[in-house]
């Protein structure tokens, strides 16, 4: 039976614990993580291309995250709930967003929805 990906596991294996020296080593790392990150960016964070400018969403008093979550995905506003989750957990500490009324005059990436749902950043 073959396991995907096996050769390329083993190779980053085998560049991870190669005896290199640590200047080379240190820049594939910061250049493969840069690559990681803009990978991420496009795909889960950048806003949707057809993402609802000069609207308003109401979060209303009691709504959980996973139903806030929903709700943006629905409305347009994000393009994956575990991001905006975990964004959500990573700023805030716990599953709570501020209820409010949110008004979004252009687009915007998940990593600042997240921030205003947070912080309760209306941007009336």
């Amino acid at each position: 039976m073959k396991v995907p990906f096996k050769d390329f596991f083993v190779r980053v294996s085998d560049f991870l614990w190669s005896k290199r020296k640590r200047k080379e080593k240190g820049l594939e790392i910061l250049l493969f993580g840069a690559l990681v990150f803009l990978c991420l960016e496009l795909v889960f964070w950048a806003p949707p291309a057809n993402f609802p400018a000069l609207t308003t969403i109401a979060i209303p008093k009691g709504t959980t995250l996973g139903g806030t979550a929903d709700k943006l995905l629905a409305a347009g506003y994000i393009r994956s709930e575990l991001s905006f989750k975990a964004f959500v957990f990573l700023f805030g500490g716990s599953k709570a967003v501020t209820a409010g009324d949110y008004f979004f005059e252009n687009a915007q990436s998940v990593i600042p929805i997240a921030w205003r749902m947070v912080h309760g950043s209306y941007g009336l």
